[in-house]
């Protein structure tokens, strides 16, 4: 265990110090902190930043380029060690979306998602696309509304 400041730094965070030589110390050490759990008052804080100021520096830092391009390349690390895939992430919400048992407000936020990710959300819901499996849902939450 190393030490910056009275902050314990564990071996697994040094390595991501290393990786992020761009940025100064403490800046990417907020990045290794601010990843384990998106909260960038806490993250602050635990880089050895004054809690007193820590959410103003979060809020500074998280609109710094150089800061969100290293939250980036560790976000894609981890998603990459842990096997995380776009693919299975699709395929998962798919599941979701498609799974009657699953409650309607938990599908649609499903198929959002999806539908985001296929940028079908971007020009808002398209009228002219009824067969689309979000369109579908939403048609019968509004008929079971209406029988209600």
């Amino acid at each position: 265990m190393s030490e910056v400041r009275g902050t314990v730094i564990s071996p697994n965070t040094l390595n991501g110090l290393m990786s992020n030589r761009e940025l100064p110390v403490k800046r990417s050490l907020f990045v290794q902190e601010y990843v384990k759990d998106f909260n960038g008052t806490k993250a602050a804080i635990r880089a050895g930043y004054s809690p007193a100021s820590a959410h103003v520096e979060a809020s500074r830092l998280l609109r710094n380029p150089k800061v969100a391009e290293a939250i980036d390349r560790e976000m894609s690390q981890i998603a990459s060690s842990e096997g995380i895939t776009r693919d299975g992430i699709i395929s998962q919400l798919s599941r979701i979306a498609n799974d009657d048992s699953t409650p309607a407000g938990t599908r649609v936020s499903a198929l959002r998602v999806l539908a985001s990710i296929f940028g079908m959300l971007q020009g808002g819901y398209s009228q002219a696309d009824t067969d689309s499996p979000l369109s579908k849902l939403l048609a019968s939450m509004r008929q079971v509304r209406q029988q209600a």
